[in-house]
């Protein structure tokens, strides 16, 4: 499924039709991360989704508070480099942003040596950032 916004162009819609790829229109301009979650759940019945796209989606979603749970498998190497994807590209941290915190959930080391472990995201738990909101609030 493809997820796209109103003004999409036209003529991609009908590429998707032609091929036979549903889609689901969320957002005007821009596709709208939470409202296309929430209409996967309200007209597909969809509870759980599982992206497998770091880079610019997975930034996204982490920005837009919609991660609840990331998994990450550490290979034995080293990559490197200017041009190598990151796991969330998003636009850098504002003044008044914090780094999400993550609580570590289940840890294995595996035999050929990939380290496979499992954070559960806490956003409300960073106190750099109650610290930040009740600054806001005082103003």
């Amino acid at each position: 499924m493809v997820i796209v916004a109103n003004y999409t162009p036209p003529e991609y819609l009908a590429y998707l039709h032609k091929e036979n790829i549903p889609y689901l229109v969320a957002g005007k301009e821009r596709v709208d991360l939470k409202l296309a979650l929430e209409k996967m759940k309200s007209q597909l019945g969809v509870t759980s989704v599982v992206s497998t796209s770091p880079g610019k989606l997975g930034g996204a979603l982490l920005r837009a508070g919609l991660v609840d749970e990331i998994n990450i498998l550490f290979l034995p190497a080293i990559i490197g480099g200017f041009e190598t994807p990151s796991l969330f590209q998003s636009p850098e941290l504002k003044p008044n942003e914090w780094p999400t915190p993550l609580r570590l959930i289940w840890a294995q080391v595996q035999n050929d040596g990939r380290v496979w472990l499992r954070y559960e995201v806490m956003p409300e738990q960073n106190p750099l950032r109650k610290k930040a909101v009740n600054a806001d609030r005082k103003e």
